[in-house]
Parts: C-alpha cells; sequence; structure tokens
C-alpha cells in the first residue's frame, strides 16, 4: 500500500481515509454513499492530497487550483467547507482537513492507491516552486522621486526590500499571507478645515482602488474613520486593525495646485520604508491617485494581473465641479443622519446636472435610497428601493469600471433586502471578484447565505468581511454574526457576537433578541428575560413570531421563535 506521501496516487483511484476519490467524476464515494462535488472542489482535494501531512498555504492553492484567475479567499475557504461538509469532518476536532491558523491546510486522513492505473491517469506532478521574475510594471512620471517596477509574478518566499528610509520590508514571509495594508485618513494640510471631505475622498479613492488587487489585503474605509480625530501608534495599527503596514500622508490645496504626500511604514518594525511628494494642478488628482496607488502596489510587490491594473485605474468625471459635490454627498451619507441624506441628495442632484453619466454620483444617489428604504426616512420604502436598484443598475451600463464593484455590492443588499437571495448571492459574488478587499460585499454575501440556510458558508463569508472591517462593523453585520452562531447552536460565541454589536449598536431590537434567545437556549432564564426586556422596551409590540421570517427554511425560523418563546417573548 502507497504511504500517505505517495506523490503519484493516481486520481482515478486515490482513497482518502474511507472514501474512493473520483477526479474524473468529481465523485466521492463510499460504501453505498456517493456525492458528487464541483470541480474546482475536487482539484482541492486532489492537491491536498498530494503534499497529505504537509501544511499547503492558502495562497499556494489559490494559485494551483485558480491560475490566472481572479479570486478572493472566499473560493477557497468554501472549497474546504464542501469537502469537510462532504467527508462529514468537524473543521474543530477534524480527522480529514485541518486548518492551521494563519498558515493553510493540512489533509490529515490516510491516502493511498486502491490499484494500480497507467501511466496516463496518474495526477500531474507538483508544479515547481515559481521563481521571482520581474516584468515590466508600471512606470511613474517624471516629478515622481522614486521609479518603480511591479514584480508580477512573485515566489512565495518574496525577498527583503528596502525603503528609501532603510527598514527592510519582508513581504509575503509565508505563502499562505498577503500584505495586509491600511491606509489611515490623509490629513487637510489646506488651512480650512471645511475642506477635510477633500482629503477623505482622497483617501477614500486610494483605498477603493488598492482593494481591487488580490494581492493585497485593504482594511475597509469604515474601519480607519476611527482614526481621523486621533493619530495611533504602529503598535495600535497591528493590534487594532491587524495590519502589517499602513499609510499616512496629507492632502494640500492653494491657488488650484494640489500636493499629496504620503508614507509607507511597518507597523510591526515602527519603521518608514518609503515616503513619495506628488504635484500637479487640481485637474491631475486622478493621476496623482493612480501614481500613488502603482508606487504603493510595487513597494509591496504585489502579483498584478493586466485586468486588475485596468478596474483600478481612476476614471475622470467630466467636471470637476460634480467630483466636489460627490465627496461632500459620500461625507454626509456617513453620518447615517435624516437630514444628512435629504443634503447629499441635493449635492447629488447638482452633481449630475452637470455630469449626467458621473458613475459615482449615481452610486452615492443609490446608497442614499437605500439608506431612506433601510431607515424608513420615507413614506415609500418600497419606491425608495426600486430607485437604489435602478440607480446601481445606471452605473453597471456606464464605462466605469472602478464603479461597478461597488454597484454589484450595493445590489446585493437591496435584493437581499426584497428576499430574492439567489440575486443578491449572484450580484455579491460578482462584486467580490471585482474588488476581492470590499468587506460590505462579504457582509451581503454571508447575510445572503444565512437566509438561505447555508450557515457554515455564511459564517465564513462573515469572518472574511470581519478581517476586512475589524473596527468598523455595522449593526447589520453585527446581528447577520451573531444569528449565524445562533443557528449553528453555538450559543455562547451567538452572545458574545451579539453583546460585540451591542457595544457599537445599543439601541437595535434584533440584537436583543438573538442575545435572549441564545440566552435561553444555554438555560440562563434571568438573563434571557432581561435581554427580551430590552427588545420589548425598543420595539413593544415585538412578538416571537415576527422574527425569522426571512429564512428559507421553516426549521431556521422555528429555532429562532422557540429560543425567543423561552426568553419569555
Amino acid at each position: 500500500m502507497a504511504s500517505a506521501h505517495d506523490s503519484q496516487a493516481p486520481a482515478s483511484a486515490l482513497k482518502v481515509g474511507d472514501w474512493d476519490v473520483d477526479a474524473i467524476a468529481n465523485r466521492l464515494s463510499r460504501d453505498d454513499q456517493s456525492t458528487r462535488l464541483e470541480p474546482k472542489v475536487i482539484e482541492v482535494l486532489v492537491y491536498l492530497a498530494r503534499h497529505a501531512g504537509s501544511v499547503v498555504g492558502r495562497e499556494e492553492l489559490l494559485q494551483a487550483v485558480w491560475p490566472g484567475v481572479i479570486v478572493g479567499d472566499d473560493a477557497l475557504t468554501q472549497a474546504i467547507i464542501k469537502l469537510r461538509k462532504a467527508f462529514g469532518d468537524d473543521a474543530r476536532q477534524p480527522t480529514y482537513i485541518e486548518t492551521i491558523s494563519k498558515r493553510g491546510y493540512r489533509l490529515i486522513a490516510p491516502v493511498r492507491t486502491a490499484a494500480p492505473e497507467p501511466q496516463a491517469a496518474r495526477l500531474p506532478s507538483p508544479p515547481a516552486a515559481p521563481t521571482r521574475r520581474p516584468r515590466l510594471g508600471f512606470v511613474v512620471a517624471a516629478t515622481a522621486l522614486v521609479a518603480i517596477a511591479v514584480v508580477l509574478v512573485l515566489a512565495p518566499e518574496t525577498a527583503t526590500r528596502q525603503g528609501v528610509a532603510g527598514g527592510s520590508l519582508e513581504v509575503g514571509s509565508e505563502a499562505t499571507e498577503r500584505p495586509t495594508l491600511a491606509v489611515l485618513p490623509l490629513s487637510n494640510q489646506s488651512g480650512d478645515a471645511q475642506r477635510d471631505y477633500f482629503s477623505d475622498g482622497v483617501t477614500y479613492e486610494i483605498i477603493n482602488a488598492l482593494g481591487r488587487f488580490s494581492g493585497l489585503s485593504v482594511i475597509s474605509p469604515h474601519s480607519i474613520e476611527q482614526f481621523t480625530a486621533r493619530a495611533p501608534s504602529p503598535k495600535a495599527i497591528k493590534s487594532e486593525l491587524g495590519a502589517r503596514y499602513f499609510v499616512t500622508g496629507s492632502v494640500r490645496e492653494a491657488e488650484g495646485q494640489l500636493r499629496v504626500t504620503v508614507e509607507l511604514s511597518d507597523a510591526e518594525k515602527g519603521v518608514v520604508l518609503w515616503s513619495d511628494r506628488y504635484d500637479g494642478a487640481g485637474g491631475d488628482l486622478f493621476e496623482i491617485r493612480d501614481r500613488i496607488v502603482k508606487d504603493i502596489v510595487g513597494k509591496l510587490a504585489v502579483k498584478v494581473t493586466r485586468l486588475e491594473e485596468q478596474r483600478a485605474a481612476a476614471k475622470l468625471p467630466e467636471n470637476l465641479e460634480a467630483y466636489d459635490l460627490v465627496l461632500r454627498a459620500r461625507a454626509l451619507l456617513r453620518k447615517s443622519d435624516r437630514v444628512a441624506n435629504r443634503e447629499a441628495r441635493a449635492l447629488l442632484d447638482r452633481a449630475l446636472q452637470l455630469a449626467p453619466d458621473y458613475a459615482q454620483a449615481w452610486l452615492e444617489y443609490a446608497t442614499a435610497e437605500r439608506q431612506r428604504s433601510i431607515f424608513g426616512w420615507t413614506e415609500d420604502p418600497t419606491a425608495s428601493l426600486q430607485r437604489a436598484e435602478q440607480f446601481a443598475q445606471r452605473v453597471l451600463a456606464l464605462d466605469d469600471p472602478g464603479s461597478q464593484a461597488q454597484a454589484h455590492g450595493l445590489l446585493g443588499v437591496v435584493y437581499a433586502i426584497a428576499g430574492k437571495f439567489e440575486q443578491a448571492l449572484m450580484e455579491a459574488d460578482r462584486a467580490i471578484e471585482l474588488n476581492p478587499n470590499d468587506a460590505s460585499a462579504f457582509d451581503s454575501r454571508g447575510s445572503t447565505l444565512l437566509y438561505l440556510g447555508r450557515t457554515d458558508e455564511a459564517l465564513a463569508a462573515l469572518q472574511t468581511a470581519l478581517r476586512f472591517n475589524p473596527a468598523g462593523r455595522g449593526a447589520g453585520s453585527g446581528s447577520d454574526h451573531a444569528l449565524a452562531y445562533y443557528t449553528l447552536r453555538r450559543y455562547r460565541e451567538s452572545v458574545a457576537a451579539a453583546d460585540t454589536a451591542l457595544a457599537r449598536y445599543p439601541d437595535i431590537a434584533f440584537l436583543h433578541a438573538i442575545r435572549a434567545a441564545a440566552l435561553a437556549k444555554l438555560g440562563d432564564q434571568d438573563a434571557a428575560r432581561e435581554a427580551a426586556a430590552q427588545v420589548l422596551r425598543l420595539d413593544p409590540f415585538s412578538r416571537a413570531s415576527d422574527y425569522g421570517t426571512r429564512f428559507a427554511k421553516p426549521e431556521h425560523q422555528a429555532h429562532l421563535q422557540d429560543g425567543l418563546r423561552k426568553a419569555g417573548l
């Protein structure tokens, strides 16, 4: 019998544990059981089997199974979930696939061949370790201080690089890790506090563009907002955001001229790795943004595809005044306030009069209408939701690849609210494909999967969103996290997730309801009744039968309502 490390185990006769694996038919079978899986899921299993007993990095798996294709970490996570489900494996006490924290996965079940096969049926030999080959990358303008070539193909054990300040830049020391970057709010050095929205807008543009590179993990804008009023230490950035690298800088406007300065630093070592200054006229803002993005990507030696370059490139608005109006509207919408929403819509009306085909203006308008529908700031929430869908579809019809990921993500939320879960899932998946760092798209995907009853997959997506947005979790995603744990009968974790969200949003009745149900299931009746009382304080007409009605599976609805009734609701 072949050993667990037999790298020549034939695909058609591979046996993993008690299961026969037919990689041609994409099927697992054992006794009278048979399960058909997606081809990519089987490919993941075959690759793990080839390296049975060894830790295989996430990045290595992604490159082996999805070569040359832009996919997020979630694709691999879902494949592992499907394999565990097929095997009947438990992630906490695995007998087949073991998760190695921050590294990857290890197949721990015995792997052997059932019978000899012709040479042609053998599994392909493992690919040789890629070598570093610098290819022609981006060329920065003459005003830039440093000319940088982006590395398009990079070995997992990336070599040390040097920044202008003399700090060493160690990227991707493990094949499973992508560089994690936080772009902190650029300070407004224009001497006019009312122009803060402009420097915030430049920050947002840089984050949004960097997020489209699949080789880079970028912290969400929502998580970095907390640092607008305080300058965090490198240690705080590392501990609070989980970012190894961070960008700081400033924006100065004077007499029609613009200067943007940026620094790239290593949060772990506390050293500046690189800095630069970018000057130009006000109309050069988007060229400056593209140069900054390309320089950061180059310094982090991120692997880039040509398609990602195109998606990250800025689409110039027809009118700079329209751009300024959109930035002001975006700042107002972040307040999630009824009056601010009305003011933002008035600004967007003006922007669209100046530039009728400006995708970002339509996108922010869709966001404004979604807010009106969700928060009840309109007499006809359904009409507002329909307008949000209409405006997002308008974005997709325009020639602006950089805005389309956000539009798909927003459509995912709109369809989920409307109960169109399959459509919502398709839109969320498309948003993630276009922007692998979009926390809101992962949240939307997680929420949709949760209500479809695919709870393990939902939790994986929600946890991915949490990685990209560790500090800025919204009430909706917090309740989804708590509800996912509850549905999986992991009640203590459900209570903990609800408590975390309630610390930020203490007046969300649904969070108190999930907490009450989970406490009741744990047998803590006094605490459960106290939580139920909070629900009734916030929503006096609330009943247990009001909850869980969006679940596709009746048993999930019944499970939630049972917990609420036990809590006394």
